[in-house]
């Protein structure tokens, strides 16, 4: 339990710590994802001249055009350069030759008709997209957008990382980990757990890094992630786990002093409690009768089994101690709280009460002496006792209740003589 206890006290707030993080850190990745829709959605409104008529245009009569391209150009570092490609015409453009080949493939398929065609080309440093233009229902040609990749998954964040499905690293602002190469290569266990995660963002970890990743969908329409790196004291302050030692010392310490606490009252009650009977014992009534009780309404009573040698001799003592036993659990009952009860020899107990009333006191013994005698238990036992009102101290009216037990045992024995206050 204590484990447990412990592990949940620790991972807590570690969760709470990691989710704060993980959403702060998530909010920052938003505004990157958010720049990169405002770069797509610029390169989607270059593309869509594809249905203008300035392009269609533009393939017999090219001037107004390439005055658009130049100002295009001019304005922005996103786009390398836009070109209208004619399928009419023999091509001599080596750089856009294999991306042209590739297209025509792809729009043979009528499903593609509308569709954008994104070919990433590393050794150019471009992402090329082709819109396809027709003009009614005639493929004329393509319109070619070279997008560089830099400027476009620019980030101006360290320890950023945008990668794509297949692990593809794109982008990175993170020491140690290079462009155009594979996240397996370096994490495979986070490569892993990426392709298997559900969820739109998340906090991902190993080997002591701290991987904070959000799925977008806006490179070539495929699926994409934004991640940040992270060293783990970056996510959990260094000084949270100095708060947390200190407070496992508390816990142990606490711990120490209580087992030691419980320890010391449990050796108390062992030597103030008697084994057999489960009274207080002879120790605690020493304790007891160090005590002030004078003035506060006590009355003292002894009490005595009758004849109990006869008992052991006639049963054993195995039967003597289980006549102790039940005598004892009688007074047990018959006591309050704010009473006292003890074994002080073989089969002689002590009962200290507090009442104010003699005639109170007196029904208690006498309960106690009525109870005994009615046990249905064999052997059937008696007792007789001796109270009287603790007027001096304890010690005086101990030796003034032992007279009146004699009395009592001299009488017939089952029986309970005592003093009032006055008398006493």
């Amino acid at each position: 339990m204590i484990t447990l206890a412990v592990i949940f006290i620790v991972n807590t707030p570690l969760g709470f710590i990691k989710s704060a993080k993980e959403r702060e850190l998530s909010f920052q990745l938003q505004s990157i994802v958010e720049n990169l829709h405002m770069r797509q959605s610029l390169i989607s409104s270059y593309l869509s001249f594809s249905q203008s008529q300035l392009v269609e245009n533009s393939f017999k009569h090219p001037a107004l055009f390439n005055d658009l391209v130049q100002s295009i150009k001019q304005q922005q570092s996103l786009v390398e350069d836009i070109s209208l490609v004619s399928i009419s015409k023999k091509q001599n453009d080596l750089k856009h030759r294999e991306v042209l080949e590739r297209a025509k493939q792809f729009y043979q398929d009528n499903v593609n008709r509308h569709k954008i065609y994104s070919f990433y080309r590393p050794e150019y440093g471009l992402l090329t997209e082709l819109a396809p233009v027709y003009k009614s229902e005639q493929l004329l040609g393509f319109l070619i957008i070279d997008i560089r990749i830099k400027a476009f998954t620019e980030t101006k964040r360290d320890k950023v990382l945008l990668i794509g499905q297949d692990g593809y690293i794109y982008s990175s602002s993170v020491k140690g980990i290079e462009v155009n190469h594979n996240l397996s290569a370096h994490y495979p266990t986070i490569f892993t757990e990426l392709k298997r995660a559900k969820r739109l963002s998340g906090l991902l970890e190993d080997q002591g890094k701290g991987f904070v990743f959000r799925r977008i969908e806006t490179l070539n329409n495929q699926t994409h992630y934004i991640i940040m790196v992270l060293d783990s004291g970056e996510i959990i302050p260094q000084y949270f786990y100095g708060i947390l030692l200190l407070f496992a010392l508390f816990i142990g310490g606490s711990y120490y002093l209580y087992k030691l606490h419980s320890e010391k009252k449990e050796l108390s009650k062992i030597s103030y409690i008697d084994a057999l009977s489960g009274l207080h014992n002879r120790h605690y009534l020493q304790k007891i009768e160090k005590q002030q009780v004078v003035g506060k309404d006590y009355y003292v009573a002894i009490f005595d089994i009758d004849h109990f040698k006869s008992v052991n001799d006639k049963y054993g003592h195995d039967v003597g101690d289980q006549v102790i036993k039940r005598v004892a659990n009688i007074i047990k009952s018959r006591i309050r709280v704010s009473d006292y009860a003890f074994r002080i020899g073989g089969e002689e107990f002590v009962v200290l009460v507090k009442t104010h009333s003699e005639n109170s006191a007196q029904a208690i013994f006498n309960r106690i002496r009525t109870d005994t005698e009615r046990l249905t238990h064999a052997p059937s036992v008696t007792i007789s006792g001796g109270y009287v009102c603790v007027s001096s101290t304890l010690t005086k009216a101990l030796k003034k209740a032992d007279e009146f037990l004699y009395q009592a045992k001299k009488s017939g024995r089952n029986l309970v003589f005592g003093l009032d206050k006055e008398a006493a």
